[in-house]
């Protein structure tokens, strides 16, 4: 999370206002690309999608108010520099769908099969503590506590269970420690350098193996997992 944060996920574009008119117009197709909502910026309410495969962008409509150090999951928005609400993109605008039992920012989120766990935070009540969100749920509920100071990590999902893993962090910065729904799991192989404010991501290779990489500008570390 640097000065100018802002977050990404998969999402689906309509790209046809990115072609060129014909006399006939060609009818609007979707592509996978990559939305950016908020951030560390002057106003924080702009969201935009990227699509990697034509270099373009479209805009969505803006946030109702600023937003930066928060966390996207799908089309969810949660927490955020004093705020303690989700918002969703629905019909056209964002509104507040899911309300947080506190101010929650600096910290990391998770897709679990269960619901959205956000874990951590920038104050001490955040940092050692996570809640989650249930899909039909409004209210956000108490989690397992964190094993150490969880603020400014990075979470990989687990894409061979439903866990999650944590890289890095301001007061962890070597740590990468695995969580399930009951908490704490185990530590993994420490970074080999320390990071925090850093991105991460993970994939399968065609034997099954998982591959998690750890990066920061254009550094990076993998993790066999």
């Amino acid at each position: 999370m640097g000065v100018r944060q802002r977050h990404f996920i998969l999402f689906f574009c309509s790209m046809g206002s990115l072609h060129q008119s014909t006399t006939s117009p060609a009818p609007a197709t979707k592509q996978e690309g990559i939305i950016l909502s908020g951030g560390n910026i002057p106003d924080g309410i702009s969201v935009e999608v990227f699509v990697p495969s034509t270099g373009k962008s479209c805009s969505l409509p803006s946030l109702p108010v600023g937003r930066a150090y928060h966390t996207m999951d799908g089309n969810l928005i949660c927490g955020g520099y004093g705020i303690s609400n989700c918002l969703s993109f629905s019909s056209g605008q964002w509104i507040i769908t899911k309300t947080l039992l506190q101010s929650r920012y600096c910290h990391s989120s998770w897709q679990a099969d269960q619901g959205l766990v956000l874990m951590g935070g920038d104050k001490p009540e955040q940092g050692y503590t996570s809640e989650i969100l249930q899909m039909a749920g409004e209210q956000g509920e108490s989690s397992f506590a964190m094993q150490t100071y969880i603020k400014w990590a990075c979470a990989l999902q687990d894409l061979t269970s439903d866990s999650v893993i944590l890289t890095g962090g301001e007061f962890s910065s070597h740590t990468v420690s695995r969580y399930d729904l009951q908490g704490f799991v185990e530590d993994l192989p420490q970074l080999v350098v320390g990071r925090y404010g850093h991105g991460c991501g993970s994939y399968l290779r065609g034997d099954g193996t998982q591959v998690s990489v750890v990066y920061v500008f254009m550094v990076y570390s993998a993790l066999m997992v």
